[in-house]
């Protein structure tokens, strides 16, 4: 990403992280807030939480390079 990029995301967020491998299509797995954090800063980009009022109950996310925040 270039630093004045932002990558706009959502994901489906629950109590825990799916860990199997397996494709779950037509089904929907979930995620910690804590781990796609993890994701998103082990790649040296920063997470930040984005409230969008959308009717579909996930959770959105800005995600930037360092200096672009």
């Amino acid at each position: 990403m270039q630093p004045d990029s932002v990558f706009v995301a959502n994901f489906l967020e629950g109590e825990n992280d799916y860990e199997k491998t397996e494709w779950v299509y037509p089904d929907c797995i979930s995620y910690t807030v804590a781990s796609m954090r993890t994701l998103i800063t082990e790649q040296g980009l920063i997470y930040c939480p984005y409230v969008y009022p959308h009717p579909v109950s996930v959770t959105w996310m800005l995600i930037f390079a360092p200096g672009g925040e």
